[in-house]
């Protein structure tokens, strides 16, 4: 799941330089943040709370400051809503700029002076859009990353970029699908374990009883992946919902637009 953020970003890169209007992808990449974390057992998720299990880097930077803040308010846990009602400022600015670093997208100005983001290497983008195309015409069980990938995107409503008009609306229908688990179940990889953690059970010959623990340490992995991606998607939703609901309020009494303040960076 290493490249879970700069694909949702590349995804709202248009041919035009311009960003996609998906107010909810700061939050799907914190959610993506969030499924690195518990695909590497750093975290889990118990009672909707988000639990720190091990603050070993993954040697991501971006990722690790979530960690590191996640480690700070420890005494109680958050709550899952809570965390995703605050993505670091400038997470999308950050995987643009990691983006850039990599050669994908350039950035460029305007001569008024706005902000685009041309996109470089084209096959990136073409050979992501294979992956998800793959995703939404598989009828088997989808791993983990796939499964993913999917639900954050659905998720941060860049299903209508990807998939737009009517022709796309199948398949927008089926990233819907996989994002509110009524898709085939998702395998799931075992993600290496944290320095630190408790040693497995002794082997026995024959490995019965090595074969059981790591199935647990999977349906353990998958579960906290299943509840973060589940409770992001919930909280994003029900967010957008309430944006809407808020400006449908302020058009019907007459006040003007809601603005955000903007500005400042993924916080290290």
């Amino acid at each position: 799941m290493g490249r879970l953020g700069e694909d949702l970003v590349l995804l709202a890169v248009g041919a035009d330089g311009r960003m996609a209007k998906a107010p909810r992808l700061p939050q799907a990449l914190l959610g993506a943040e969030l499924a690195q974390l518990a695909t590497a057992a750093r975290i889990r998720v118990v009672r909707q709370r988000v639990v720190v299990s091990s603050t070993l880097p993954l040697g991501d930077r971006d990722v690790d400051a979530t960690l590191a803040r996640l480690a700070a308010v420890q005494q109680p846990p958050p709550r899952m809503s809570k965390v995703m009602r605050h993505p670091p400022r400038g997470i999308r600015a950050a995987y643009l700029a990691r983006l850039a670093a990599q050669g994908i997208v350039r950035r460029r100005s305007t001569r008024l002076g706005r902000e685009r983001w041309d996109i470089i290497r084209a096959v990136a983008r073409a050979d992501l859009c294979a992956r998800i195309e793959a995703i939404v015409t598989s009828d088997k069980p989808l791993s983990m990353d796939d499964a993913t990938l999917a639900a954050l995107i659905y998720a941060a409503g860049l299903d209508a970029v990807v998939y737009p008009g009517l022709a796309g609306w199948p398949r927008r229908q089926r990233l819907e699908h996989i994002a509110r688990g009524t898709w085939p179940a998702p395998t799931v990889e075992r993600a290496p374990a944290a320095a630190g953690s408790p040693s497995p059970t002794n082997v026995v010959a024959d490995g019965t009883i090595q074969g059981a623990n790591d199935q647990v340490d999977l349906d353990v992995t998958r579960a906290t992946i299943d509840a973060v991606v589940r409770d992001s998607m919930r909280f994003i939703m029900d967010a957008a919902t309430h944006a809407v609901s808020v400006a449908e309020h302020h058009g019907h009494s007459g006040h003007g637009g809601i603005s955000h303040g903007g500005g400042g960076h993924h916080g290290h």
